[in-house]
Parts: structure tokens; C-alpha cells; sequence
């Protein structure tokens, strides 16, 4: 089993009082942070797993999302199995699988990481590969197993809807959280759908996660059954704005936006690939729509791709060398933004006149400030009666390197106001009272450079 140390200890997440965002033990806020490296116990061994844990560590990474079982007899580069022969009732029977993840898991605990297991990939379902009575006896068998370790959170689920067999995603969540108890979860749904179109009022379902997928707007997959749902597409707020109505209230996420270096729609390898301004903007949108982290993904990087394994999605790097692309080094400056102002009364604001598609103005206000995201565009222009405080302190805030750059002069014209982007690039708007400001400069993960 991974051993209980101190840091670990601190990463045992529950939900805040509001319902709204996460918290650690002892009541500090967490910002999920995460990254999707789903094929790293079977294609990584435990030296490479090691590098790649660390080096995300350094990113501000804090929740890596993992599968246990992505295809049902699949081994590890060990030759470790999760499930020996096909059968439920030999769980554990080959315990170096189970033996590597309490390492990993001890490891990533020991760097401040959370690691998110999925305990069955999607298509294994559809394959006829588990029954209730099998996912009941597979639950019972993690519950009883990790309900010590603290650094984990449960993504039931696995890239496919919930309306498929929900018996037995039902039956799995409940088996883990029966033995369970303390560990939150949660589903990870197929591409542009929401746990809490299913799931929601389950008590197994601490928190909700949708996928916004790898589709631009407008986009028809050429192939595959993906049974659209329309008016979301790209808009991954949407998915924030409409779960923040629902009772209870839960946090939600993005579990799964377009990955970095991706082709646009996924299977056709002759498409753009998604760039590090793409991630950006799912990430900015989703967060000041009021998510409770973001998850980043890339595409060698998701898959672990090298020389030893055919690779998906027309992938040509190698996962070590794409931990380094600029999106994931980008990642962290939302959150760094977003932990300066972790106020939990912090609302997002969804103007009646909403512009479409790319030209979307993202919203947060909290009782002291203002924190606007334009992805594109030559100036933010927000009604004048958004600043309630005053005096206000405008400054901009660099998506690229989470770095507070020159202050933002406004210009009021009639009952709006005008603020000039410093260049074509997305931009962060921070408004806020001096006294406010002055806190922001303290948080020593935000850099400062005012001309």
C-alpha cells in the first residue's frame, strides 16, 4: 500500500460548505490543476513515471488523471495485469499490478499530485467485458484497498455515456463508495456530454465533470456515432453555467477539453491541430464561468506515445518530449490567478447579450474585483456599473507567462467601458481595490512586470 506521508496526507479532498469549489484537509482551498496522462501505468515503467510526475510537479500540475483498465487484458510494460485471465474473483491474485500504483501513488503523494483513477475505461462496458456483479465485486476490491491513501479521487466512467448500461456505473459507484467512503467522485462522460445529465443526484457523485471534447463549432464527425447535442460545442462555459443551477450544488470541471497538438474532431489525422491558444481559452472560459479547476490534456502526452507502440490520432512525439509544449507550460497561470482570488462568494457574470462563439467575454466578480478573459478582439468593453468599488485598480494579466504586465487605462464611453489589449493575443483583465491589489502582489507565484 502507498504510505500515508505527511504531504499526501494533505491531499485528501472534500467539497466546500458551498458546493462550489474543493478543499484539502484542513480547510486550505485547491484549485484542480490537472493533466491527462491515461496510459501511465501500463506504457510508463516506474523510473519514467518518476520523471514524468516530477516534471508536471514543477508545472503547478496537482490531479493527474490515470485509467486502471483501458483495455481488459492489456499488461503493463512489466507484463503486470490489473485483472488476471479475465476473472473479477482473481482480483489481486497478481499483486504487482496493484503493488506499482501504491508506488506511483506514494510518489505523486510525496510531490503534492492527486491522482484521478478511472477503474474502467468506457468500451470495455460496451464490450460486454463487466457485469454488475463483476463491477459490485471490482469496487469493493478498490474501496477496501485504498480507502487509506489519501491522494485519490475516483473518475467512474470512462469516456462513454452515461445511458449506456448506466446498471453498471451505478453498481461501481456504489460498490467503491460503500467501502469507500471518504474519497470523492465523480464521471468522466463521452465528448461534449455531463455527468450531471446522468448522474447528478447520485450520492456516489461527489462532483461533476464534462467532457467539451476535440470538435471546432460546426464540425461533424466523419466517423463514429458521437449523437450531438446542440447549442454547446465549443462553449465549455455553458457546461459550467448550466451545472451551477442544479441542486445540490456540486463543483464541476472540465475533465476533458481538446487536447494540445490534437487534430481538430479527433479522427481525421488531415485536420489543424489544436494549439496551446486553444487550451488556453477552454481553460480561462470554463474557470471564471465558476469550474472548480481544469484539466489539460496533449496529445502524445495522453497516450504516452513512443517508438514502441503504434501511434493514435496521427501523434509523431514522443510524450517526454512533448511535457515541455507551451500550453502545459501555460496551464499554471490560471490557476496561480485564480488562487489569488479564492474568495469562495466569487460569481460569474452571463451578460443577456452574449457574444458568439470566439468573441465570448468570461466574467468572474467577487466583492473587491473583476477578473474579465477576452480570447481575441482589440479591446474588453464591460458596462461602466460592474465597478462598484472605488477607487479601482485595472491591470492586465498575461495568460502566457501569469505575469501582471502594464496597467489597463479605461475609457468611458456612455455607460461602458473601453480597455485597449496590449496586442492581438488573449488577454486577462484584473479589476480590483488597492487593498485587493496589494494582497495579489504577495502571492508569489504571480509575477510582476509594470511599465
Amino acid at each position: 500500500m502507498a504510505s500515508n506521508n505527511e504531504t499526501a496526507q494533505q491531499l485528501r479532498l472534500t467539497v466546500s460548505p458551498n458546493g462550489r469549489c474543493f478543499r484539502r484537509a484542513g480547510q486550505k482551498p485547491f484549485f484542480w490543476l490537472g493533466d491527462t496522462a491515461w496510459l501511465l501505468l501500463v506504457r510508463l515503467d516506474l523510473e519514467q513515471i518518476g520523471f514524468y510526475l516530477r516534471r508536471r510537479a514543477e508545472q503547478g500540475f496537482n490531479v493527474i488523471q490515470v485509467m486502471l483498465v483501458h483495455r481488459f487484458h492489456q499488461a503493463t510494460v512489466e507484463g503486470y495485469r490489473a485483472i488476471t485471465q479475465g476473472r473479477f474473483d482473481l482480483l489481486g491474485s497478481d499483486d504487482r499490478f496493484w503493488h506499482k500504483l501504491d508506488l506511483v501513488l506514494d510518489l505523486a503523494g510525496r510531490l503534492g499530485i492527486v491522482l484521478a483513477l478511472v477503474p474502467m475505461w468506457g468500451s470495455n462496458v460496451l464490450e460486454g467485458h463487466l457485469t454488475v456483479a463483476d463491477a459490485e465485486r471490482y469496487g469493493q476490491f478498490l474501496g477496501d484497498r485504498y480507502r487509506s491513501v489519501p491522494n485519490i479521487v475516483w473518475l467512474n466512467g470512462g469516456d462513454i455515456r452515461g445511458e449506456d448500461h448506466p446498471e453498471i456505473w451505478r453498481a461501481l459507484g456504489n460498490a467503491i463508495k460503500q467501502a469507500d467512503p471518504d474519497h470523492l467522485m465523480t464521471y468522466h462522460p463521452f465528448g461534449r456530454t455531463d455527468s450531471s445529465w446522468w448522474f447528478h443526484a447520485e450520492p456516489w457523485l461527489d462532483f461533476n465533470m464534462f467532457q467539451s471534447g476535440h470538435r471546432r463549432y460546426g464540425q461533424l464527425q466523419a466517423e463514429g456515432d458521437y449523437r450531438l447535442t446542440d447549442g454547446l460545442e465549443e462553449d465549455n462555459w455553458r457546461h459550467v453555467r448550466d451545472d451551477r443551477q442544479r441542486t445540490p450544488a456540486k463543483p464541476t470541471l472540465d475533465g476533458e477539453p481538446a487536447y494540445e497538438a490534437i487534430p481538430q474532431g479527433l479522427l481525421d489525422i488531415g485536420q489543424p491541430l489544436w494549439q496551446a491558444k486553444d487550451c488556453r481559452r477552454y481553460a480561462w472560459w470554463s474557470v471564471l464561468a465558476g469550474a472548480a479547476g481544469h484539466t489539460y490534456g496533449h496529445n502524445a502526452v495522453m497516450q504516452m506515445n513512443d517508438a514502441a507502440h503504434p501511434p493514435a490520432y496521427g501523434c509523431q512525439t514522443a510524450w517526454s518530449d512533448a511535457l515541455d509544449a507551451p500550453g502545459a507550460c501555460q496551464m499554471a497561470a490560471v490557476g496561480r490567478l485564480l488562487c489569488a482570488f479564492a474568495d469562495e462568494d466569487k460569481e460569474p457574470i452571463f451578460p443577456d447579450k452574449q457574444p458568439q462563439y470566439y468573441d465570448h467575454l468570461a466574467l468572474l466578480q467577487g466583492t473587491d474585483f473583476l477578473i474579465a478573459y477576452a480570447y481575441q478582439g482589440e479591446a474588453v468593453v464591460l458596462a461602466a456599473d460592474l465597478v462598484t468599488w472605488h477607487p479601482a485598480v485595472y491591470s492586465w494579466y498575461d495568460p502566457r507567462l501569469a505575469c501582471m504586465t502594464t496597467t489597463a487605462e479605461p475609457e468611458l464611453k456612455g455607460e461602458t467601458l473601453h480597455f485597449k489589449k496590449p496586442d492581438g493575443n488573449d488577454w486577462g483583465l484584473v479589476i480590483c481595490t488597492p487593498d485587493r491589489l496589494a494582497f495579489v502582489r504577495g502571492c508569489s507565484e504571480i509575477t510582476w512586470s509594470f511599465s
